[in-house]
């Protein structure tokens, strides 16, 4: 009965069960796809790969036996950082551990097992949800700006500050077409790259779809049809725009957290006032590297722990108390290296 905790949580059940939940997909996570690497730092390259290499190189004209000019390969320089540790824990207290090995309430014991079993899922999921709002951090502020649990540091991608815009969409002379016609341009003229999506959120696409300036061009004065999200994507398209894709509102795309009251508070990984112009492709990766943890796992003989799909958790017993913990870990970063690919706005 003493061990009925460890068999309900096995160490090959976590590592197992922590490889299928890091499959979790995320929506920015189609952007910034999800490896696993063995080290704990990432080069990150300087702004984005399309600013110089996607531009074709001038060759020049000789005289024949002349000698020819020489090429030389570009100087894409990068900084070398340090992968973040993301970590979270829940307590298995002294009285769930003795109803677990003692009680004869089937019912109670069950109720335990099952609030155990969401521990896990829940703290694997709020390790994955640390990185989607890097992900989302990385798009809509060109860096991220670490300060927790006394934990300082600032990833800057470089994305040029052009590329950030404050749009007013909220008098009837705005027209949004024309900014973002002028972000196309903008981003084209810097890194060669034309947008092909725009990501934003339900409020903006409202405020597009039911602006007049909008309706007018891409309908007709006269119209009174009514435009949704594919309605709008089809007439962009048929004029040369990206079309636009929205983060979602349910679960995927919200997180809660407490705030300095001690209540939850729930947030969306994307500002509702994100207007985002992205170019074709992945934007990075999402890099995952070992931890102590898992370093732990591999050297257990009686663990098969030779793939883990980037968070890993375990259970661990606090020697001063008879309490035990459930603790999710991962140490991973975002890269971004097409940066200035990538247009910004902030729409009121």
């Amino acid at each position: 009965m003493a061990n009925l905790v460890e068999k309900l949580l096995s160490k090959q059940y976590l590592v197992d069960y922590s490889r299928e939940m890091s499959k979790t997909q995320f929506p920015l996570q189609e952007l910034f796809p999800q490896s696993t690497i063995p080290f704990l730092d990432v080069k990150m390259f300087k702004g984005a790969k399309g600013t110089n290499i996607n531009i074709t190189e001038m060759a020049h004209i000789r005289d024949f036996d002349a000698i020819p000019e020489q090429s030389q390969r570009l100087d894409l320089s990068y900084d070398l950082a340090d992968m973040m540790l993301v970590s979270r824990e829940m307590p298995i207290n002294e009285k769930e551990i003795i109803q677990l090995g003692y009680t004869d309430n089937d019912e109670i014991t069950t109720w335990i097992r099952n609030n155990i079993y969401d521990d896990v899922d829940r703290l694997t999921m709020a390790v994955l949800a640390r990185f989607e709002l890097m992900r989302a951090d990385a798009l809509t502020k060109g860096k991220l700006e670490i300060n927790e649990n006394g934990f300082k540091t600032t990833i800057d991608y470089n994305m040029p500050k052009n590329h950030f815009g404050q749009w007013d969409w909220s008098t009837p002379e705005s027209d949004p077409l024309k900014d973002i016609r002028e972000a196309i341009r903008l981003i084209q003229k810097d890194s060669a790259i034309t947008p092909t999506r725009i990501l934003t959120t339900a409020d903006k696409l409202d405020e597009l779809c039911l602006h007049e300036k909008v309706r007018k061009d891409l309908l007709g004065s006269e119209s009174e049809q009514v435009l949704g999200l594919n309605e709008l994507n089809q007439l962009l398209s048929r004029k040369g725009y990206p079309t636009i894709a929205v983060y979602p509102v349910d679960y995927t795309g919200s997180y809660r957290e407490l705030n300095k009251k001690g209540e939850w508070e729930v947030k969306s990984f994307l500002d509702p006032k994100t207007f985002l112009l992205l170019p074709p492709g992945k934007l990075g990766d999402t890099f995952f590297g070992p931890n102590a943890d898992q370093i732990d796992m591999q050297q257990d003989p009686t663990v098969n722990a030779q793939q883990f799909g980037g968070v890993t958790t375990i259970m661990y017993r606090d020697v001063q108390r008879a309490h035990k913990y459930v603790r999710s870990s991962a140490t991973g970063l975002v890269t971004f290296p097409y940066a200035d690919a990538v247009y910004s706005a902030t729409v009121q």
